[in-house]
């Protein structure tokens, strides 16, 4: 049986804390693949402004060239509306009946996740596996996690996508927060700048 991790998100930019993560994840729970999915349009961030997909799927496809492992996955992107985390976790259990899901999530998504459409079957169809961060705002409450919920074990996460935008935006230097092709590929395309 395939163990699948499932790694989802605006990756506005996708970062070293993203592979961090993903490289983790993938050597704890021993997974075959994970799979980046970059969300369309994320039912929790309607009010911010998103870089368009296609710069983000371009970012997420340099991020994902340094590991065979990972997995780019757009179905969310290509899907009308927004992207419910349940309808992707039910579209990969169809196309993969054989496989175990993990989904791979931050501590602030954790905490959210009561107020996630169908969190219910998110829970049905996916272990859930939770990354620490260190910003104390973001820190779980203990009722929102269960007794199967997996913490990785690694290093909490000291950066966020909207911390490197807000940098990038001030002309302020973010490449030690970021792989050196995606670095690049934010420089060549111009992307959050004021």
């Amino acid at each position: 049986m395939n163990r699948l991790g499932i790694f989802g998100g605006s990756f506005d930019p996708p970062h070293l804390g993203h592979l961090q993560v993903a490289r983790q994840a993938a050597n704890e729970l021993e997974l075959d693949k994970v799979y980046w999915i970059p969300a369309k349009v994320s039912p929790h961030k309607l009010a911010e402004n998103t870089t368009p997909s296609r710069f983000r799927v371009d970012m997420v496809r340099l991020m994902t060239q340094l590991d065979d492992r990972f997995v780019v996955d757009t179905r969310e992107i290509e899907r009308e509306g927004p992207s419910f985390t349940f309808k992707t976790l039910e579209d990969l259990g169809i196309e993969f009946p054989k496989s175990e899901l993990y989904l791979i999530v931050g501590e602030d998504s954790c905490q959210s996740l009561p107020t996630w459409k169908r969190a219910d079957r998110i829970r049905e169809l996916a272990q859930l596996v939770v990354y620490k961060r260190v910003n104390p705002s973001q820190r779980v409450r203990a009722e929102a996690l269960l007794n199967q919920d997996y913490w990785l074990k690694g290093l909490p996460i000291d950066v966020t996508s909207t911390e490197i935008r807000n940098l990038a935006a001030k002309n302020l230097n973010v490449d030690h927060l970021l792989t050196p092709e995606v670095a690049a590929y934010i420089k060549d395309e111009g992307l959050f700048q004021i």
